[in-house]
């Protein structure tokens, strides 16, 4: 059972279009067995990632989507099915409901069309924590978290920023969690480094990411530089599916995140990498 407690609300990172924003040698990389007795490998070169972020198209990766829920019903999503839709954030969160495939705002909806245009192949479950004006407790995020991890999920997609400084631990217990399963962990946050700090964007274990205008390819991640969130992936004025089987043009690094979710789950489909600093490692060396 769930047992985190703070309730004070934070924001989802998102805004409209009107307000933006191995070394030498001969020697094979070394291999394990996943628990589905699939190869994993301990280490691939910069080469090979790149190569599975091209050709990777997510299958068999599951990404939970903690967010505002997803309207399954959307026509974009015919012939699609979620693999949970769980509602933790109108009830208690240690007693979670169905989702019944309803989004409260339309965000976790367009992260959902994201991830689905980027990796057509991945499986996702939808945890609603986000409210109908994008506010969230940090209890039902940490629940929702905790559900995803013992589900097995691969990988969590955090669209949202909480800058509490007294919910860090709360944050930090499920983010650790996640990387001793091997599950990976993306947060948008801000590229800038005089900001306060955001989690789980902030935590060395989570690929951070902010929004940055249409790549020259598709497929492009770029490198910020300085400060620790230090992706940026495309995230300026998507047309994404939204709620009531609508469409909506939006740019904010919420977007981003399911970009660069969808880019992970294509190189997780190839190499099923559960070391979540080999892989961080392995971004910032194809990372334009």
């Amino acid at each position: 059972m769930c047992e985190a407690q703070a309730s004070d609300p934070f924001r989802a990172r998102s805004r409209s279009i009107l307000r933006c924003r191995p070394r030498k040698g001969n020697r094979r990389s070394p291999r394990s067995r996943a628990t589905n007795g699939s190869p994993v490998n301990l280490w691939i070169t910069p080469a090979e990632a790149r190569s599975a972020i091209a050709h990777g198209d997510g299958h068999g990766v599951r990404i939970a989507v903690l967010d505002s829920g997803i309207e399954i019903t959307h026509p974009d999503f015919m012939g699609r099915s979620l693999s949970d839709d769980i509602n933790f954030e109108s009830s208690p969160a240690s007693s979670p409901q169905p989702g019944n495939g309803v989004d409260r705002y339309g965000h976790g909806t367009a992260l959902a069309g994201i991830l689905w245009k980027v990796a057509p192949g991945a499986e996702i479950g939808s945890f609603r924590v986000l409210g109908p004006n994008l506010n969230a407790r940090t209890a039902a995020v940490a629940c929702a978290a905790q559900e995803a991890i013992s589900r097995g999920y691969h990988l969590l997609n955090c669209s949202f920023a909480c800058m509490l400084p007294g919910h860090l631990p709360i944050y930090k217990d499920w983010v650790d969690r996640a990387a001793l399963a091997g599950i990976h962990v993306v947060a948008a946050g801000t590229r800038n480094i005089s900001r306060n700090p955001e989690w789980p964007a902030h935590f060395t274990s989570v690929l951070g990411v902010d929004c940055h205008a249409a790549p020259r390819t598709p497929l492009q991640l770029a490198r910020n530089g300085e400060g620790i969130v230090e992706f940026s992936a495309q995230g300026e004025n998507v047309r994404v599916p939204w709620r009531d089987s609508s469409h909506r043009t939006m740019t904010g690094s919420s977007f981003a995140a399911a970009h660069l979710s969808g880019l992970l789950a294509r190189l997780l489909s190839v190499h099923p990498l559960r070391d979540v600093h080999l892989v961080k490692a392995l971004l910032r060396q194809v990372a334009d």
